[in-house]
């Protein structure tokens, strides 16, 4: 809650003669401070102390920001860096936007491959030509509906 967010709600409630706090909890009209990444509950530890699985387990902004504090840097230094606006630079690392050139800037800044950080749309994922073979083979009328005609020969 912002300051200002408290204060409306505190109007509204007295412009109805109602008591603020029996409208809402506490909780929505104290302020508890800016919650950050630092502190909080978006706080990340820097990446060379997470265990694997802690890593597998983040979502890749919070990989990118833990890499930034392992190099003691953060997101204002990449966006600056790049010459980029803090909206593009989120958009690239959350993923929403096609930005493969900033990804890479990004992976190689912090100096981390870039499909450990956005495995999800970097990892490879070719499927062997062995195992189209196999479900050819075992499914005998795959050949007649999908026109496959003998690919084994």
């Amino acid at each position: 809650m912002t300051p200002a967010t408290i204060k409306m709600r505190k109007k509204v409630a007295e412009a109805l003669g109602l008591d603020p706090y029996e409208v809402w909890s506490p909780e929505y009209l104290e302020y508890s401070g800016r919650k950050t990444y630092e502190t909080g509950p978006y706080a990340v530890p820097s990446a060379s102390k997470l265990k694997p699985a802690a890593w597998e387990k983040l979502p890749p902004r919070m990989r990118v920001r833990a890499l930034c504090k392992d190099k003691g840097f953060d997101l204002g230094y990449l966006q600056e860096k790049f010459g980029v606006t803090y909206r593009v630079l989120t958009a690239a690392i959350y993923g929403t936007k096609t930005a493969d050139a900033l990804r890479q800037k990004i992976a190689d800044e912090v100096e981390t491959p870039i499909e450990e950080i956005w495995p999800d749309i970097y990892s490879p994922k070719v499927v062997p030509a062995e195992a189209v073979a196999q479900t050819v083979e075992s499914c005998s009328d795959m050949d007649a509906f999908y026109g496959f005609g003998n690919i084994m020969a």
